[in-house]
């Protein structure tokens, strides 16, 4: 539990500091987004996996709500690898460096589970420092070892933001067949659309400076509302998309510095006309040009 808590922890550290509010508000819902992105990863790695109510013992959940919360916590402490319980606390108490060091001997350990946790304590352990290029090989180790949608969107945004971005997109392409594979289908016969993963992506490469890049990204997020027409945030919340008014207010910056005014109105013309009434009211709450 502990290093569930405290990768939560470092995400927000991490979208606060390079990556910035831009990729946190874009993903529909800021840190809490964040931060449950981490708690399933993190649980992946634990390698539990609760079962469903009509399998659990009877009484179970009476007895688990009743037991107290320092039994609870010793239990859910018992998952993390014993070897690395210093580095966690280290990067609890927010000494990245240490918690490195402390995690490093293990990077390399024969049990896939103490191995993957010591490149993710690490891995977040240099990203707390601003030391992102260090951090990338540690997603990179992570997504061969458990290749997640999940796990290749860390090496996606990584990428971008140290400036590799033909493996960013490379990485963002294994991503959306990972995506498509978890949803149940082929990606050789179509991908399933992830508009916060697309938002991810496409605000990693505009903190990058290419905004270039992040429009051809942000292309395909638009079609795709104007293929929804609705807007309501739960509507788009239930498809993984990110709600209306934050792309709006979060895409007219990056939008300014690829297209000319006329091109700009022209462009979001297009997406005004294929949104509802209440969509189309957030453009002129957000002042964008239409």
């Amino acid at each position: 539990m502990k290093i569930v808590l405290v990768a939560a922890f470092v995400l927000v550290i991490f979208l606060t500091g390079r990556i910035g509010f831009w990729l946190a508000l874009l993903s529909g819902l800021g840190f809490v987004v964040g931060a449950v992105m981490v708690l399933l990863v993190a649980g992946r790695m634990l390698g539990k996996k609760a079962a469903p109510a009509s399998e659990q013992p009877a009484g179970a959940v009476e007895a688990s709500d009743a037991s107290p919360a320092s039994s609870a916590e010793s239990v859910a402490s018992a998952a993390d690898p014993v070897e690395l319980t210093p580095a966690i606390e280290a990067l609890q108490a927010g000494h990245h460096q240490q918690a490195i060091q402390l995690a490093q001997p293990y990077v390399d350990d024969p049990r896939s589970k103490v191995r993957i946790d010591a490149l993710r304590l690490t891995g977040f352990g240099h990203a707390g420092l601003g030391q992102y290029a260090l951090a990338y090989p540690c997603w990179l180790a992570i997504a061969e070892a458990e290749p997640t949608s999940l796990n290749y969107l860390n090496v996606t945004s990584t990428a971008a933001v140290i400036g590799r971005f033909d493996e960013a997109e490379a990485a963002y392409a294994q991503c959306e067949r990972l995506v498509t594979q978890e949803g149940g289908g082929d990606p050789a016969q179509g991908l399933i659309f992830h508009g916060q993963n697309q938002a991810n992506f496409l605000a990693s490469l505009a903190q990058a400076e290419r905004p270039d890049l992040a429009f051809k990204y942000l292309q395909p997020l638009a079609n795709f509302y104007r293929s929804l027409h609705i807007t309501d945030s739960h509507f788009l919340y239930v498809r993984n998309m990110p709600f209306f008014e934050v792309f709006l207010e979060q895409s007219l910056p990056l939008v300014r510095k690829v297209l000319d005014e006329s091109a700009l109105v022209a462009w979001y013309r297009t997406v005004y006309d294929a949104v509802d009434e209440e969509g189309k009211a957030l453009f002129a709450t957000y002042q964008v040009p239409h």
